[in-house]
């Protein structure tokens, strides 16, 4: 049986009616949140009714919205009791056993070290940076977004993929472009990528082991999660984390100027 997500992004993929794929596309972005909006919200996001949510959620074969996020409500509660068992941080054993793994995936990160560098020397040299990530990444990103803010960086961005296609359009050929990639529902990025490498060759992927065969042909990959095992949801942001603190990290190192700035401004880094 599919969970209510795959359900979801399944019927993103294929439905074409623009109504229901702005409903579909507003629980998608709020589930991953760990948000559960209520079905008045669901309808003032697409400027609709409640009735159209209750046929949009006949469409996926539940007798309406409560059955929809309640089937979801439980998954959810399964999935993270799973992983609490997993974890299991209560316990001498379980604490040592998951930070060995975590300590393991790091030094496998680790091996990654060249591609880091010339992502921080991309970085470094963009005169303009446009960056396309998942929902699911959105938090974690902001580490890096909020630095290159800070340093001033040309750095172009939005939460919202309806917004996303607008950047298209201004994108030149010394520019990089970042993809930052987790989860499932990420068809849209997909779709943006497969643009993009038709016309500019300065792109970088960070990217789950999952999707990264959905990336090809551009000029920088970097994985953000080691364990192939036992693949933890916090590991990815664990993970990403670290690599936009090497990131930072390398690009204050190697500019004098940038760390005395932020030196005077107290920001810590």
């Amino acid at each position: 049986m599919k969970s209510v997500r795959e359900n979801l992004i399944n019927y993103n993929k294929v439905t074409t009616n623009e109504l229901y794929k702005m409903i579909c596309e507003f629980i998608i972005e709020q589930i991953t949140l760990k948000n559960y909006p209520s079905m008045q919200e669901v309808a003032w996001s697409a400027f609709t009714t409640k009735s159209t949510v209750t046929r949009f959620c006949n469409q996926l074969g539940y007798t309406g919205y409560k059955e929809l996020i309640y089937t979801l409500k439980n998954q959810d509660n399964n999935y993270y009791q799973n992983l609490d068992k997993v974890i299991n941080a209560s316990s001498s054993a379980g604490f040592q056993e998951y930070k060995k793994q975590l300590i393991n995936d790091l030094n496998q990160f680790d091996q990654q070290i060249t591609s880091i560098i010339a992502l921080s020397e991309k970085i470094n040299q963009a005169k303009n940076i446009y960056m396309f990530f998942s929902y699911e990444v959105e938090d974690t990103a902001k580490i890096l977004i909020d630095f290159l803010q800070i340093i001033n960086k040309n750095l172009f961005f939005s939460k919202s993929r309806k917004n996303m296609s607008v950047m298209l359009d201004n994108i030149k050929s010394d520019d990089l472009v970042l993809f930052v990639v987790a989860g499932m529902d990420n068809a849209y990025l997909e779709n943006m990528f497969s643009l993009i490498k038709k016309d500019f060759s300065n792109t970088a992927v960070v990217s789950s082991i999952s999707q990264f065969h959905k990336f090809d042909d551009c000029d920088l990959k970097i994985t953000i999660d080691a364990s192939v095992d036992k693949v933890i949801i916090y590991n990815k942001e664990i993970h990403l984390n670290y690599l936009f603190r090497q990131i930072i990290n390398y690009l204050v190192s190697n500019n004098e100027k940038l760390l005395k700035t932020l030196n005077d401004q107290k920001y810590a880094f």
